[in-house]
């Protein structure tokens, strides 16, 4: 061969390389893709978790102020 054409050995390196660069890039939106599920989740819930954060302080402060008078 005069080094315009690739040797089947190169191909299958090349070929092998791509598989794996897909198979990675295939990960990476999977992990994207469960990362903005659990963010929309977490959106959805805002109200609901902002609630309980609040009435927790709340219900502790009042325990505080009963206790120390």
């Amino acid at each position: 061969m005069d080094g315009q054409y690739v040797t089947r050995e190169e191909f299958s390196k090349l070929d092998g390389k791509m598989d794996e660069l897909q198979d990675e890039q295939t990960q990476t939106k999977q992990r994207s893709r469960h990362v903005e599920q659990k963010l929309d989740k977490i959106e959805i819930n805002t109200t609901w978790i902002l609630r309980l954060i609040f009435s927790n302080k709340n219900s502790l402060n009042i325990h505080k102020g009963s206790l120390f008078r």
